[in-house]
């Protein structure tokens, strides 16, 4: 037995450079794998996470014919809603040199001040969150913005084509 101890403590002394090595390509390894794992438990959660921090609708009742009134009051008393936001959707136009310039945008309008704020809330990239009481205040996206060399408080101007859907509601997710 302790010639085989002696014979294994000479090589040691005499390969410990490549054994070294090969501990630390090991070492190196595992953490890629450990790394990749926790990435991949990570990413694996992201879009919950998403819906849950944004409020995303959990519901979408686009009704085909103008609401009665009072259609949405009653519709956000039934206990199963957590919460609702109504949007109007309409069709419009960015302004051309000499008019409508045939740019389809499409708009969404809240009646009741919440679509974007309390339910399907939005990332700010850039300026601030509108003040839904303010009717001049808009939300644009970045690739909107970039095209029409718009910044935060540039003033926007769209040609209103027709009211396409009379109303969204949507019911903001837990959270």
């Amino acid at each position: 037995m302790d010639a085989l101890r002696l014979t294994l403590c000479a090589e040691l002394r005499r390969r410990w450079r490549p054994m070294l090595g090969l501990a630390l390509l090991l070492g190196v390894i595992g953490g890629v794998v450990l790394t990749a794992a926790a990435r991949a438990q990570r990413t694996d959660t992201a879009y919950p996470r998403l819906l849950r921090s944004a409020r995303a609708a959990q519901l979408l009742l686009i009704s085909d014919q103008h609401s009665p009134a009072g259609f949405y009051t009653q519709l956000s008393r039934l206990p199963q809603l957590a919460g609702l936001s109504v949007a109007s959707s309409y069709d419009t136009l960015l302004p051309g040199p000499h008019g409508p310039s045939g740019t389809l945008v499409e708009t969404f309008s809240s009646p009741n001040d919440s679509f974007g704020v309390t339910g399907d809330r939005v990332r700010v990239l850039s300026g601030r969150v509108f003040d839904p009481r303010d009717p001049r205040a808009v939300m644009i996206d970045q690739q909107l913005a970039t095209r029409e060399h718009l910044h935060p408080g540039s003033p926007l101007r769209l040609f209103v084509v027709r009211r396409t859907r009379p109303a969204v509601p949507s019911r903001p997710g837990p959270g």
